[in-house]
Parts: structure tokens; C-alpha cells; sequence
């Protein structure tokens, strides 16, 4: 199973190429990727803003309540995997946000598939978390999730 998670795309995927699109339609066309130093590696970041956003693939990440996220039927320790791998996620949020960075969670059903949001619909959503200064949100295909780190946990 290691071997499968390794051949997984790590940039360029379906998901960050539409939230760079989206982020190039409201005028922000030099994103910074791969960026080391920062807890959890963000996708992109925007360093004048301080803003740190994912492209969280929702299986991977196990997106709370999302159809993609499912746990397959093997005899591999998915449950355990997953658990970790959100407790990681809060972690690195909550490491950004002490920081003084904002972050942005971005589920892959929010921007490919039939649950992704339009892109107008994305590109609101992602202007309004840009001017609103809030610290953290999350927004998946069903929309916009939380707004504080507190509330996310």
C-alpha cells in the first residue's frame, strides 16, 4: 500500500491547478508553491497576506461527511490511517494560525466533479476568506465550513 501512496501526485494535480486558476482569475497570479519552513507544506501560499491554503484531497484527508471519503474494504488500517492523518491536519492549521498565518482548506470536491462548486461560486468564496481576515476556513463541494480554527477542531 506504500507503494501506491508514493505514486499519488503531489503538485500539479486536478484540484490545485483549479484553485490556482481561480486564484489567477481574481488577479493573484504568482502563488507560491512548495514552500519549506511552513508546518504542513502548504499548496500555495500567498506571503504578502499570509495566507497558507490546501488543496486537500478529500479521500486522503478524509473529508467529515464527504461521499469520496470512504473507507475501502481491505485489510489495511484505514481508519487508523485517516485519524492520523486528520490530527496532522489540525495540527499544522493550528501551528499556521498561532504563527500568524490564515489558512485555507480547499476540498477536492469543491473543485472537480459533479459536487465542485462553480467557479464564480469559487471564486467568491475564496475573494470573501482574502477580505474577510478570519483565520481559518474550509470549503467543500456543500460550501463553506467553518470559520475559526476553534470551530473546525
Amino acid at each position: 500500500m506504500t507503494c501506491d501512496m508514493a505514486r499519488m501526485p503531489m503538485r500539479d494535480t486536478a484540484p490545485e491547478l483549479a484553485l490556482r486558476a481561480s486564484l489567477a482569475r481574481l488577479g493573484l497570479h504568482s502563488p507560491e508553491r512548495d514552500v519549506a519552513g511552513l508546518p504542513g507544506r502548504p499548496d500555495l501560499i500567498l506571503r504578502e497576506d499570509r495566507v497558507a491554503i490546501f488543496a486537500h484531497g478529500c479521500f486522503w484527508h478524509h473529508h467529515a461527511g464527504c461521499r469520496h471519503a470512504r473507507l475501502p474494504n481491505t485489510t489495511y488500517p484505514w481508519k487508523q490511517k485517516f485519524l492520523c492523518t486528520r490530527a496532522r491536519d489540525r495540527a499544522t492549521r493550528d501551528a499556521l494560525v498561532a504563527s500568524g498565518w490564515r489558512v485555507l482548506w480547499v476540498w477536492e470536491c469543491a473543485l472537480t466533479g459533479g459536487d465542485a462548486l462553480s467557479s464564480n461560486t469559487l471564486d467568491a468564496t475564496v475573494k470573501a476568506f482574502l477580505e474577510d481576515r478570519i483565520a481559518f476556513r474550509e470549503v467543500s463541494g456543500g460550501g463553506v465550513g467553518p470559520d475559526t480554527a476553534a470551530d473546525a477542531a
